[in-house]
C-alpha cells in the first residue's frame, strides 16, 4: 500500500480522510468535501452519534454522483 500526504485538496479518486474537530466543526478540507457531496457529510454526522471526539471515526461510501467513486 502506498500512502501519500498532500496539501488541503480533494483527490480525484481513492480514499480521503478529512479532519472534523469537537462538536462536528469541519476543517476547510472537510467543508470542501461536504460541498462536493452536496451536504451529505453534514447530514451523515447529524444522523449519527459522531461528535468529532479524539479517536472517533465516521466512514462514508462515496455516492455515485459525487465524482469520487472512481
Amino acid at each position: 500500500m502506498k500512502i501519500e500526504f498532500q496539501g488541503p485538496t480533494l483527490p480525484a479518486e481513492g480514499f480521503v480522510a478529512v479532519g472534523i474537530v469537537a462538536e462536528r466543526q469541519l476543517t476547510a478540507t472537510a467543508a470542501a468535501l461536504d460541498q462536493q457531496l452536496k451536504g451529505r457529510l453534514t447530514r451523515a454526522m447529524a444522523t449519527s452519534r459522531f461528535r468529532g471526539k479524539r479517536g472517533a471515526t465516521l466512514s462514508l461510501l462515496a455516492p455515485t454522483d459525487s465524482g469520487l467513486d472512481g
